[in-house]
């Protein structure tokens, strides 16, 4: 492999004696020489957040501290068990007080939202294409619209592009649609 930088987004490698290192802007994956495919497992890239240079903040800490609150306080209305409301209120207290407590859990948490994130938004654009795009591109094709003019490229001979013999002036930039 060369050394230095090569392609983009600040990549380069560098070569050790074990294995090599390719550094992205993003953060980093291990290479091994025997490895046949260089992608990292996306579970344990999305749990180690420090390799993608993501630290845990305090105020990151403390939001996972009151997401813990509400989930408590969920909790004991669903289930009627006074003890949550007091583990509701101690996470309350130390959130307020002492957040890099709930690191562990903030990075747990927050993995977990970046993995739902990327989960659903892919079934959401899947559910609006096959809601919305697809039947209104099959509506369009049973009444015979041609958008595209696929229909006159199969049949032509020359070219089927739309000839415009027009002159441009200024009023057409005023209102070019």
């Amino acid at each position: 492999m060369p050394t230095g930088i090569t392609g983009s987004r600040n990549t380069n490698w560098t070569n050790n004696s074990k294995e090599r290192c390719l550094v992205q802007g993003f953060g980093f994956q291990v290479i091994s020489p025997n490895t046949q495919n260089p992608k990292p497992n996306t579970l344990k890239r999305l749990l180690d957040m420090k390799s993608e240079n993501k630290t845990i903040t305090s105020e990151q800490c403390k939001d996972s501290g009151l997401a813990l609150v509400l989930i408590s306080l969920i909790c004991y209305l669903v289930w009627k068990l006074p003890a949550l409301v007091l583990l509701a209120i101690g996470f309350l207290l130390v959130s307020m007080t002492y957040p890099p407590v709930f690191k562990p859990f903030a990075r747990l948490w927050f993995a977990l939202s970046t993995l739902l994130g990327t989960i659903v938004s892919k079934i959401i654009l899947a559910v609006l294409f096959y809601l919305m795009v697809l039947p209104f591109g099959l509506v369009r094709n049973l009444l015979g619209k041609d958008a595209m003019q696929t229909k006159s490229w199969k049949k032509a001979s020359d070219s089927v592009f739309r000839t415009r013999n027009h002159k441009f002036s200024a009023k057409d930039l005023d209102h070019p649609y």
